[in-house]
């Protein structure tokens, strides 16, 4: 009768713990469900704030799910000289879905970030004929300081300086905070800019997110990057190359060592070629 009983116990024990671990495997799948669908709506309509962190919710897990509305999102705007000014489209937050494409780390997104990197440099490309206008438009006597956006932000330095950086050190505050009476943080895009980030960034962090996905056929793409008038930008290609790891990316990477002049960016190409 005793065993009965205890046997009795036990079905009645499991069925309830049964029933609890499923309310609450179904309480987390309604959580997810909720944080998902708030995530792509901030990731479309959002503030920057509201955008890197759905940024950041997509990323994390590396789902391939979230691989088309982090790509769409890239190469959002990017062709539009005046909607790229909006704080939701700050380098910043283009940077940050690179990062996240490259964390899911699946072929799939390498299309959005070849085309991405195109659109970038294209970018880079014309503010480096912007600040070159710019400069030859000057008058002998002036002492404008002209910075030009070839290194990563926020510090950039120039050869027109006898500093090593900028002297205000941040080249967002030098030149763009200048022209307001203050830094006002409550406004967004004051936000933004401090932040300091570029497109070179962006460049950057395409270029080490198809280097974490290491798709072999995307190398013919990333090989005319170590040709880049930048070094850092010739630096980070030479990386992703070298975790490509391919026959193409090996033989362009021995041609580019033997041309390279910048110490620091030799030294990237022989570690690539060698790790």
């Amino acid at each position: 009768m005793k065993k009965e009983f205890w046997l009795a116990i036990g079905l009645i024990i499991t069925i309830s713990t049964g029933s609890l671990m499923a309310g609450a495997e179904d309480d987390a799948k309604e959580y997810y469900a909720k944080r998902t669908e708030e995530a792509l709506r901030d990731l479309d309509f959002g503030t920057m704030e509201q955008k890197i962190r759905a940024i950041y919710y997509m990323g994390a897990p590396a789902r391939p799910k979230f691989i088309r509305p982090l790509g769409r999102e890239l190469l959002e705007n990017l062709d539009d000289p005046a909607l790229r000014q909006a704080p939701q489209n700050d380098p910043f937050v283009k940077a940050n879905i690179a990062w996240a494409l490259g964390q899911i780390g699946h072929k799939l997104a390498v299309p959005y970030l070849l085309e991405a990197a195109e659109k970038t440099n294209a970018i880079i490309e014309e503010k480096k004929k912007a600040v070159e206008e710019a400069r030859s438009k000057r008058p002998k006597e002036s002492h404008e300081f002209l910075l030009q956006q070839d290194e990563p932000g926020p510090f950039l330095s120039s050869a027109e300086s006898v500093y090593p950086y900028s002297p205000d050190v941040y080249w967002s505050v030098a030149d763009e905070f200048k022209k307001v009476p203050a830094v006002n943080l409550d406004a967004e895009d004051h936000r933004a800019r401090i932040i300091g980030f570029n497109y070179v960034n962006v460049l950057q962090h395409i270029l080490i997110a198809l280097g974490k996905i290491r798709d072999r056929d995307s190398a013919d793409k990333i090989v005319p990057y170590l040709s880049h008038p930048y070094p850092a930008i010739r630096q980070e290609a030479a990386l992703t190359l070298g975790k490509i790891g391919s026959l193409t990316a090996l033989e362009a990477l021995e041609r580019s060592f033997q041309n390279e002049k910048d110490p620091a960016v030799r030294c990237r190409i022989a570690f690539s070629i060698f790790h």
